[in-house]
């Protein structure tokens, strides 16, 4: 009975073992996978203190809100050209497409940080 009971828990502690080595394994993968940047058109509502957008209605980021406001800082500007760009430059009602790393803050309006911001169409 107690090489039964020596028996299970020596088990139990080689089982424990080789979940952490596992988990560790694949917690250390999932770096790559957090590289993966989030894209989503919408419209310039505002330009001012970055931008404030209006997502497309089918893109999952208009389930957190209808308004999102943009901080650019780093983030790549370019116009529908290619050549970059102020975010000065943007205009409300322009479309653009946003790169961004999949982080909403849930305020009113949501908020997020901008990798690439591209203009797709001018407002006319």
């Amino acid at each position: 009975m107690r090489r039964m009971g020596l028996f299970i828990l020596m088990l139990l502690i080689l089982c424990s073992s080789l979940t952490a080595c596992m988990y560790i394994s694949n917690s250390d993968s999932s770096d790559d996978a957090d590289t993966d940047l989030q894209v989503f058109t919408a419209d310039v509502i505002e330009v001012e203190d970055g931008l404030l957008i209006t997502p497309d209605k089918d893109s999952a980021e208009a389930l957190s809100s209808d308004k999102i406001r943009v901080a650019a800082g780093e983030a790549e500007i370019i116009d529908d050209k290619g050549n970059t760009i102020k975010i000065d430059d943007l205009k409300p009602g322009d479309r653009i497409r946003i790169s961004y790393d999949g982080l909403i803050a849930e305020s009113y309006p949501a908020q997020i940080t901008a990798d690439k911001i591209e203009l797709t169409e001018r407002n006319k």
